[in-house]
């Protein structure tokens, strides 16, 4: 059946050598069917077979006897000149069931077996009464058995991929499901937001049960090695519920499950601090945040934990602990983003780059970490943060009479001069 202005109309198939025609028949006429030629399929084998499976999925039998599962799909536009998938989506070999060739019809038993030699050599290829479909399962008449195959629903296989472990495969396969890319799709029924729900539910209990699982069989390595081991399946729940939107199972009942489990907590925020670069995550709660800081602290990551603060909504942190962090090691990008962002605080950062900057060139003064050549480029962190600033304290200046500008001059060699501005209240 196909969907064409409204009207179901019957879709018509029939096959002959290694061409399967399409035909569309019109029922408009109480008195007269008609009928249209929709399209025609090349396929590379000769078939001897063919059923409809469902509305979309053809079951056809080659020469060779091999069953090959292909789905018609439709145009974008959604009418009736709808496209084939020539790639096939399953292929059985169907030696082992003997089918039963040559029936009656092709022996003229009626009339003494009198047949000429061209319907004879047809008879030993027909099949007709031997491949037959009833809903979604075909029958196929052996020689000595009757065997029945079932097009399988969206649930059974990918239960069947998690009876065999291939978890990513499965996931992958259900995630085909939720965005509507699958093919020969059934048993899943209903509006798209429901079918997204659906599928969303498998895919989370499927997480749950990967996690659970592989957390168990790596509870007795140590921290490095089960961290290694959980890395794959963190990565994965992290991806998947991100795009699920459901982080709320993310900090939930996954964080529970890695709780007393260095090396797959480890594994998780590894894999949180990934999404956090990536864009993908910009909120997490306060517990996660902090442990996935500390982490980074601990080994060394500076760069790597300046930039998630960066990417991340600090307004749930302690802010004094992240600065001090900060202040440590010399992460002023982060310094001036959690200022701005944190406290909407854009002049005290200003005052002490600046206050930093005249002590500078007081010969034995302490340096701060983590800059080198330090007068020139804390002069150049100063100038960056300026100008980055400048559209929004530019506003301030011209409505509030509380801030002013103070030009002072900052002497780096004897004959050169540079205006620095600074911001005091």
């Amino acid at each position: 059946m196909v969907c064409a202005r409204g009207r179901v109309q019957p879709l018509l198939a029939f096959c002959r050598g290694h061409v399967v025609h399409f035909f569309l028949a019109d029922c408009s006429s109480p008195d007269e069917i008609g009928f249209s030629k929709l399209r025609e399929l090349s396929l590379p084998y000769d078939l001897i077979g063919l059923q409809w499976v469902t509305s979309r999925v053809l079951a056809v039998l080659d020469c060779h006897e091999r069953l090959h599962v292909i789905e018609r799909v439709l145009s974008r536009d959604g009418g009736t000149d709808g496209v084939m998938c020539v790639e096939d989506l399953q292929t059985l070999d169907l030696e082992r069931v003997a089918l039963v060739y040559n029936s009656s019809h092709f022996k003229s038993l009626a009339t003494g077996g009198n047949v000429s030699q061209a319907l004879a050599l047809v008879g030993e290829r027909a099949c007709y009464q031997s491949i037959c479909n009833y809903s979604i399962q075909i029958f196929l008449l052996g020689l000595k058995a009757v065997h029945i195959l079932s097009l399988t629903t969206w649930k059974e296989r990918i239960d069947l991929l998690v009876h065999r472990e291939h978890w990513q495969c499965a996931l992958e396969l259900a995630w085909t499901f939720y965005q509507g890319t699958a093919r020969a799709v059934y048993g899943l029924a209903g509006n798209t937001e429901k079918r997204k729900a659906m599928v969303a539910d498998c895919m989370i209990e499927l997480l749950l049960q990967y996690v659970a699982d592989t957390v168990k069989k790596n509870e007795h390595l140590k921290a490095q090695p089960a961290e290694k081991a959980c890395q794959e399946v963190m990565t994965m729940a992290v991806d998947y519920l991100i795009l699920l939107g459901r982080q709320d199972v993310l900090f939930g009942t996954v964080w529970e499950l890695v709780s007393g489990n260095s090396g797959a907590r480890a594994s998780l925020l590894s894999a949180l601090g990934t999404a956090v670069l990536a864009g993908r995550m910009r909120t997490l709660p306060p517990p996660a945040a902090r442990e996935l800081l500390s982490m980074l602290r601990q080994r060394g990551m500076l760069a790597n934990l300046e930039a998630c603060l960066l990417q991340m909504d600090v307004t749930a942190l302690d802010l004094q602990q992240v600065l001090d962090i900060c202040w440590t090691h010399g992460l002023y990008d982060a310094i001036f983003y959690v200022n701005n962002t944190g406290m909407n605080d854009y002049i005290s950062p200003m005052q002490d780059i600046l206050k930093m900057l005249q002590n500078s060139f007081v010969p034995g003064q302490q340096q701060l970490p983590g800059i080198k050549n330090y007068p020139l480029n804390m002069l150049a962190i100063f100038l960056q943060y300026t100008g980055s600033c400048i559209n929004v304290l530019l506003p301030l200046l011209l409505q509030k009479t509380k801030f002013w500008l103070e030009i002072s001059y900052l002497y780096i060699s004897g004959n050169s001069c540079i205006h620095v501005v600074k911001v005091m209240r």
